[in-house]
């Protein structure tokens, strides 16, 4: 996700399907794999992982993640490379979030006087301000 210092934050979020419905959520400036498996155990408490786990081919991921799935008795399926649309809900919900991102730095920019564009008429500041 790009910021509005141009610098970059990866995403780690875990998705329910069937609702849609988010379950885990974090941002870092640098992922790694023992980052990462926290982050499944905080996901999925007591035990209850998904039967399935559909991520990416990051390399970041190394041996320990696809090791730390398989003890959730979670069955890993890995999208294929350069294929977003393999896990489209991800992908959507990763567009949404970047564009919340960019419209919220627009904002704070605006109200720092650097906007770099018209003001919208139905976003109001939230001390009461237009």
């Amino acid at each position: 996700m790009p910021t509005i210092s141009l610098g970059v934050l990866y995403s780690f979020f875990v998705i329910r399907h069937d609702r849609r419905r988010i379950l885990h959520f974090n941002n870092t400036k640098h992922p790694t794999s023992s980052g990462i498996i926290p982050q499944l155990r905080e996901a999925f408490p007591f035990g209850a992982a998904a039967r399935f786990l559909i991520h990416d081919r990051d390399a970041k991921y190394g041996t320990e993640v696809p090791a730390a799935i398989r003890s959730l008795k979670t069955n890993a399926v890995r999208t294929s490379f350069k294929s977003p649309w393999q896990n489209d809900v991800a992908e959507r919900w990763v567009r949404e979030k970047e564009s919340m991102q960019l419209s919220a730095d627009d904002i704070s920019a605006s109200h720092r006087g650097k906007s770099t564009r018209p003001s919208d008429p139905s976003v109001r500041d939230s001390s009461g301000g237009h």
